[in-house]
């Protein structure tokens, strides 16, 4: 795949499903909706980015193939040496006994890991994840870092909102995304 078409991903993904890219650039760059910094952010970002600089960044990237176990066949992944702040934590790291939340927050269905941490761990590349629709390919998600491994468990099957990373660990979970403060579970 050459730069064009990674381009084309982005510019595909900006036409094609314009309010997920403006959520997800608002999202990656730390950012409420009306532009102002997210006090509460979740997950991974990149600081001193706007969502146009981001975008900005983005497109101007050189990007690399590679291969990971951890993203399904039909995708295709790549990196740029952009820094930016690792939103997930790996479940190894924790005590066993150490307690998580659970939710739905995204509304997909599944369950899904997060503890509250002001940690914050500066990575140095950035990964995008392209699959084809119809002809055209779009980008699924960028995130600083490297993919981890996806888990699927629907949240119907969870009958409680908080969890022990052992218990977490037991159902299959590695990871955890890290709040800033509480939010709710669904």
């Amino acid at each position: 795949m050459t730069r064009i078409e990674i381009i084309e991903a982005f510019e595909n993904t900006k036409y094609f499903n314009k309010m997920y890219w403006i959520k997800t650039l608002n999202q990656r760059a730390g950012l409420l909706p009306n532009g102002a910094m997210n006090p509460n952010r979740a997950g991974s970002y990149y600081p001193n980015h706007s969502s146009p600089s981001l975008e900005k960044s983005l497109i101007a990237a050189y990007w690399s193939p590679f291969d990971s176990e951890n993203v399904r066949p039909g995708f295709k992944c790549f990196s740029t040496p952009m820094p930016g702040i690792s939103g997930i934590i790996d479940l190894n790291t924790l005590a066993p006994t150490s307690t998580l939340k659970m939710g739905d927050i995204k509304k997909t269905g599944y369950a899904n890991l997060y503890i509250e941490s002001g940690r914050e761990v500066l990575v140095d590349a950035t990964t995008v994840i392209i699959s084809q629709k119809s002809a055209s390919w779009n980008v699924v998600t960028f995130f600083p870092g490297n993919p981890i491994q996806g888990i699927k468990i629907p949240w119907q099957q969870i009958s409680k909102n908080e969890i022990s990373v052992s218990e977490a660990k037991n159902l299959g979970f590695t990871h955890a995304k890290m709040i800033k403060s509480s939010m709710k579970n669904d």
